[in-house]
């Protein structure tokens, strides 16, 4: 009798942008360009690919609440014990967002104004009123795991920027897996400084434009009661400097961000 041996070459975790938890698995579809493999879909937000072929794939996220993603990603990079990928769906048009949340719904064009379609953009909410928790232990450079006491939802996939008591801009971790019950959260990569106990998490929301030079940004609870200000990064375009706008809370605030390029 013969023995048919599967190997598992990518496990994408899936999570919920804006509520941080698991999507339902009927409300997306996840396919490798150019592949027929389909994958074995857990109702915790996992989805598995068995037996993939290169170095490198691309994955395909579609649904009719989301917004369409492709995720170029090393197969060769990651570890053949835990090739785990962590991405967060960006909620679209049709997603139902409670009221009162406050959204940046901005065009992104060039100097001639002509729309930039696929530019990464990062926006930072440099506020302690939009803390996500903050730091419980100290985290030694190289850690991989921190523990946080929660002040609102932390989501696998969340990028959090840690900020500390004076308020100093600090390094952009990335949530993997959450651990231990409410405390512990593993990370996706290991620290590159020390963290201190008290260290606030702050948001950091990451995007790219879609075809028509759009992004659609939706701000989790916490968040300032009051109008706030934000800074969007564009890190593909070192000659383009952050932009500050400020933000009505509760609201849709649209915007037309003209970069110097």
């Amino acid at each position: 009798m013969r023995t048919i041996t599967t190997r598992c070459s990518l496990v994408i975790r899936l999570s919920d942008g804006f509520t941080g938890r698991p999507p339902a698995s009927s409300a997306v579809s996840l396919s490798v360009e150019g592949s027929a493999r389909k994958p074995i879909v857990k109702s915790d937000g996992m989805w598995i690919f068995t037996d993939l072929e290169g170095a490198e794939v691309t994955v395909i996220i579609e649904s009719a609440v989301y917004r369409r993603q492709k995720a170029r990603i090393r197969l060769d990079e990651l570890s053949p014990l835990e090739p785990v990928v962590a991405i967060a769906l960006v909620p679209g048009g049709a997603y139902p967002l409670p009221s009162g949340t406050t959204i940046l719904d901005a065009a992104v064009t060039d100097r001639s104004g002509a729309p930039l379609a696929g530019e990464r953009v990062e926006a930072e909410v440099a506020l302690a009123q939009a803390s996500r928790g903050r730091l419980v232990a100290d985290a030694s450079s190289g850690s991989r795991e921190i523990e946080v006491l929660k002040n609102g939802a932390i989501g696998v996939g969340d990028y959090l920027r840690l900020s500390g008591r004076d308020n100093t801009s600090g390094q952009v971790v990335r949530i993997l897996e959450h651990r231990d019950g409410v405390r512990k959260y593993a990370l996706e990569l290991p620290l590159a400084m020390e963290a201190n106990r008290g260290d606030q998490l702050l948001p950091h929301l990451k995007q790219s434009t879609d075809e028509r030079g759009r992004i659609w940004m939706a701000f989790r609870q916490p968040m300032p009661s009051a109008p706030f200000e934000i800074f969007l990064n564009f890190p593909d375009l070192e000659s383009q400097t952050p932009i500050s706008i400020t933000l009505n809370a509760s609201v849709l605030n649209q915007a037309d961000i003209r970069l110097e390029v």
